[in-house]
């Protein structure tokens, strides 16, 4: 007798030998039968390893590549074509500025096309580990440690290239925590050549539009008188146009009163100034410089040592001729302050980059009147030794970035046709070093810059780089 089949699918699951589950399908029931969990993580992990891998061989052949391309032929990093061996004994300083006066008629319009050994190459990528140990310098791949390396070796050769230069005998110049910055990163620290050109035709066009009888403080312009409303005393302008007083007086007066006049002065020495801060990469250089220069008016003449915000200037003044860290001009944050006040520095911190304003932060400072100064260097020096620290805005050239003792003495071929920009500082003191005249200029870069932590010896009497251009001092009232 035929036995009957068994439909109930037992036999079929008794044979199993993983985990199966009985699925009906049309009359009856088959068993279907699902991988478990970890085959399925062997399978597709296995797929994800080969991918990771092969990436990984890629990248690291093409990487070899690279690096045995510039061990090989390190000349051809330094946008050269031949090369002549240089003595053992010479250090990569001493090298670079041979080289320097060797190209001396090239260096005023800023090309530097140095050509380099393969030995010398390999001096210069150790003074790069020397510099990135003294500064902590950790870069993410080779790639950027190479692009690094290349600004390094840029902005090292101009530094020493413009030690070397007769003009620059009183000067030292060394590689800082920006020597490895391109031009772009230097260069958003300044106002731009765009944004210098509009505030030199913004003020120009107030000085046109306004008289000085009918000036409007407001609008900008030039001032007759400046006036300090809270104690009445008042401190005489000039005529921008021949940078002499508005009341003339003959040369054995104005001598006597240049002779009058301390031949050193220092508003530090005062304990009216406070510390150099850092503006970062933000292009706020004059927030940083009117601010400091409100600061020590509000110790000078309230006694009162606050610091005070620039972030809030950046956030809230927006009325169209100040951006931000896009740039801006003294005279106008000048005026915002007049109208606005400046909060103190605790309430309002700063971040280096434009955000949300923010009201109702504690006292403010208001600036009662803004003065624009003569032209005349020695007006100038009268005007810090009897009122107090005021901006300036100069024209910068990029050895400037690494300077950091003696008399910075820019030359005007080199302001003129090696210009990045603008720069608005602060000025504080005067003084005389070797024989030669200086400013004592605070900067905002920090404390790692120039000499007495963030300072630098500009050449005084000359207009260097533009100095006595765009000077303006203001007084302030009493914080409320």
């Amino acid at each position: 007798m035929t036995k009957p089949k068994d439909y109930s699918g037992n036999s079929q699951i008794s044979g199993c030998k993983s985990i199966c589950v009985p699925i009906v399908k049309g009359n009856g029931v088959t068993p279907d039968v699902k991988p478990t969990f970890w085959k399925k993580v062997f399978k597709y992990g296995t797929g994800l390893l080969a991918i990771v891998f092969i990436a990984f061989i890629h990248y690291s052949v093409s990487n070899k590549k690279e690096k045995a391309s510039d061990d090989k032929i390190p000349w051809q990093n330094t946008w050269t074509s031949s090369f002549v061996e240089a003595p053992d004994h010479k250090s990569i300083e001493e090298i670079i500025k041979e080289k320097a006066i060797k190209s001396s008629d090239e260096y005023y319009e800023g090309v530097l096309n140095f050509v380099y050994t393969p030995t010398e190459w390999k001096m210069l990528q150790n003074e790069f580990n020397k510099y990135k140990l003294k500064y902590n310098k950790r870069y993410s791949n080779y790639s950027v440690n190479q692009v690094r390396f290349r600004n390094f070796a840029r902005n090292y050769e101009n530094m020493l290239s413009a030690e070397e230069r007769d003009d620059n005998h009183n000067v030292d110049f060394e590689e800082n925590v920006y020597s490895d910055w391109s031009d772009k990163e230097l260069n958003k620290r300044i106002m731009s050549k765009d944004e210098a050109d509009y505030m030199k035709h913004y003020e120009s066009e107030g000085q046109r539009n306004q008289s000085p009888e009918s000036y409007d403080e407001e609008e900008g312009g030039h001032f007759s008188e400046s006036y300090d409303e809270e104690d009445g005393d008042s401190f005489e302008s000039y005529d921008e146009e021949d940078g002499h007083s508005s009341e003339s007086y003959d040369e054995e007066e104005k001598e006597e009163e240049e002779h009058a006049l301390p031949p050193r002065f220092d508003w530090r020495e005062k304990g009216v100034v406070s510390a150099a801060k850092d503006q970062g990469e933000c292009d706020c250089c004059a927030y940083f410089a009117t601010v400091g220069v409100v600061e020590s008016m509000n110790a000078i003449t309230w006694n009162n040592s606050a610091r005070l915000s620039e972030q809030e200037l950046i956030d809230c003044d927006i009325d169209g001729k100040n951006d931000g860290c896009e740039g801006s001009y003294p005279d106008s944050i000048f005026s915002f302050i007049k109208k606005n006040g400046v909060a103190y520095e605790k309430y309002y911190k700063y971040r280096a980059e434009r955000g949300r304003c923010k009201t109702g932060h504690g006292p403010r400072v208001h600036v009662v009147n803004r003065t624009k100064i003569s032209t005349d260097e020695n007006e100038m020096k009268k005007y810090l030794a009897e009122i107090g620290p005021f901006v300036v805005t100069v024209t910068i050239i990029r050895e400037f970035n690494f300077y950091k003792s003696g008399v910075f003495d820019p030359q005007a071929k080199a302001c003129k046709n090696r210009s990045d920009g603008l720069h608005a500082m602060m000025v504080v003191g005067y003084g005389t070093e070797k024989g030669e005249d200086y400013w004592l200029i605070k900067n905002s870069w920090g404390k790692s810059f120039g000499i007495y932590d963030g300072y630098i010896k500009w050449r005084r009497g000359v207009n260097a780089c533009g100095i006595s251009n765009h000077a303006w001092g203001v007084t302030v009232k009493k914080a409320n």
